[in-house]
């Protein structure tokens, strides 16, 4: 079982990599969409997870039966959560944009609780309540920075107007992002319990994908995907679709798999914490409070795993 567990963390920290290229690539490439950045992402981890299906001896993806709840599943999940989740970080960044992943597994568990019976119990509660508890030290430290340094009589009323307008769209988006994604990983499930794990994150790759180039048509259409192709924004855009959405989904999937989803997701969720790792290299400052937050994650994370040994 702890490979399981192990897959889903693998799921946060390539995750947490390829947030932080996302964000800053995001920021620099004018004309961009996030759903137009979305779609890219897609598209190009879509070949090497057939291919990682194909050299693990399962043979070309199947549907086993399930096509309708994937395709629902990745139309929610890639096209509408991963989308907002983008429109987060542009308008949040990622100290803010980040931590609206957490809400995934309390949507998640609550959902497959109701409608799959997973069961729930004071163990998996405790490690969840942990890892959830720590990744709020972890918000304080985001909130707390962004503010820094900031004087309001020095910013133009119409400024301050326009930042407010779009923290509520970023804070909107994130909800959404998390709600989205609770709805397809309790899909995802059934779907990922009946097929290989290699099927299953292709096949959503797969839909996900058709469901973006409907959404990046009737939005900005396609000159909103060129400036992720260009020089010098394409390399961090591909390492990045290679990390989080090839290997993290390959990885998501696979502890999705032989973990009742509710933890699967939780443990999934300890991006924010990675990702505060990954600050300290950047430069970032890293609070006591903050370093504090991950290592109460660390300790649901590790509850989590050694209730799945029971």
């Amino acid at each position: 079982m702890l490979r399981f567990v192990f897959a889903s963390v693998g799921c946060a920290l390539t995750w947490a990599v390829s947030t932080v290229i996302f964000a800053r690539v995001l920021r620099g490439a004018p004309g961009g969409s996030p759903a137009a950045l979305n779609l890219v992402k897609c598209v190009l981890a879509f070949p090497p997870l057939v291919a990682l299906g194909l050299a693990q001896g399962d043979g070309w993806p199947t549907t086993a039966g399930h096509g309708g709840a994937l395709f629902v599943s990745a139309a929610l999940g890639l096209a509408v959560s991963d989308t907002g989740y983008f429109v987060a970080l542009s308008r949040l960044g990622v100290a803010r944009g980040v931590l609206f992943i957490p809400l995934v597994p309390v949507v998640t568990a609550a959902l497959a609780a109701v409608f799959l019976g997973d069961p729930l119990g004071a163990t998996e509660g405790a490690g969840m309540a942990l890892v959830l508890g720590g990744l709020v030290l972890v918000l304080v430290r985001g909130q707390t920075d962004d503010v820094a340094g900031t004087d309001a009589h020095d910013v133009a009323p119409a400024a301050v107007k326009g930042a407010a307008r779009a923290r509520l769209v970023g804070v909107l988006a994130g909800l959404g992002s998390a709600l989205a994604q609770g709805v397809s990983n309790t899909l995802m499930k059934k779907a990922v319990v009946a097929g290989a794990a290699s099927h299953v994150a292709a096949l959503r790759i797969g839909f996900g994908s058709v469901a973006l180039a409907v959404v990046v048509a009737l939005s900005g259409g396609p000159h909103t995907v060129l400036p992720f192709l260009r020089r010098g924004v394409f390399g961090p855009v591909f390492v990045a679709s290679c990390l989080g959405t090839f290997l993290g989904m390959w990885l998501g999937t696979y502890g999705a798999k032989g973990l009742p989803i509710g933890i699967a997701t939780t443990l999934a969720a300890t991006t924010p914490v990675w990702a505060l790792v990954l600050a300290r290299f950047t430069g970032e400052r890293v609070t006591l409070r903050a370093a504090a937050g991950a290592v109460v994650a660390v300790a649901g994370v590790v509850v989590l795993a050694l209730s799945t040994l029971r």
